[in-house]
């Protein structure tokens, strides 16, 4: 696989697939972890192949259809160093698009950051997106979501693909989405972020009770230790009397 490019950048090997096409970065928050997106819509000339059978086209792409009133989510998990992709078309129409960071807080629970503010987009570009995790403040899941519920009746087809290269450019895919579910979404991928704060408060909790169990054999020990010289000081104390009651029966 390809290694990323620069962030907030599409590596060469992206770059070329659209050799005669019209490039716009869409504009992002420019500060926080967002800083670090490139998020690009392709446009072709009219009559040309479409930017849905472009994408169609690509490797590993999932194509799914989103029910009117739904939307779709695909969620990878991100590390330091690590560049996640997306890339995808709309047959027809258009959907809306956001991208989210979900970083798991220390006390529970979980804040989110846009790293891509929703967005309605066409059937006339294909996106292309990169985001490079330039630090550990950023590791977390990202969530990228494809939103019809604004739409009464039509479903909505796309054309699909999220990744993630690792530092070491190796690149993890998303798990294929589920199925469409009227009056809900799916939700795609495991939330592993937060099942590892699970384990790290099953790991604390354990750990606490751990230490209770220490510190009450601690204090029952002493409790027992205490007993043991305070019985050893009353048998002293009683062979002290005795004593002196001999040497007195003798004079």
């Amino acid at each position: 696989s390809a290694k990323a490019g620069e962030a907030g950048e599409l590596n060469a090997e992206r770059q070329k697939q659209y050799t005669g096409w019209i490039m716009d970065k869409m504009a992002t928050p420019a500060g926080g972890a967002a800083a670090a997106v490139g998020f690009f819509l392709a446009r072709h000339q009219e009559g040309t192949e479409s930017p849905f059978d472009m994408a169609r086209k690509q490797e590993r792409v999932e194509v799914v259809d989103i029910s009117a009133r739904n939307s779709i989510k695909t969620s990878l998990i991100v590390q330091p160093g690590d560049t996640l992709n997306w890339t995808f078309g709309i047959k027809s129409m258009d959907v809306m698009f956001h991208v989210k960071l979900r970083k798991m807080m220390d006390v529970g629970g979980s804040e989110e950051e846009d790293l891509v503010a929703s967005v309605k987009l066409t059937s006339s570009s294909l996106a292309e997106g990169t985001w490079t995790c330039t630090s550990a403040n950023e590791a977390g899941q990202v969530v990228l979501c494809w939103d019809n519920s604004y739409s009464l009746l039509r479903s909505k087809t796309i054309a699909y693909r999220t990744w993630v290269v690792k530092s070491g450019a190796v690149p993890v895919l998303q798990t294929p989405p589920a199925a469409n579910t009227e009056g809900g979404e799916q939700e795609v991928a495991v939330n592993a972020v937060e099942a590892v704060a699970v384990t790290r408060r099953e790991e604390t909790a354990r750990a606490a009770e751990q230490e209770a169990a220490a510190a009450k054999a601690a204090s029952d020990k002493a409790a027992v230790d205490k007993a043991a010289a305070d019985t050893a000081a009353a048998d002293k104390e009683v062979e002290t009397k005795a004593k002196s009651v001999a040497e007195a029966s003798k004079k």
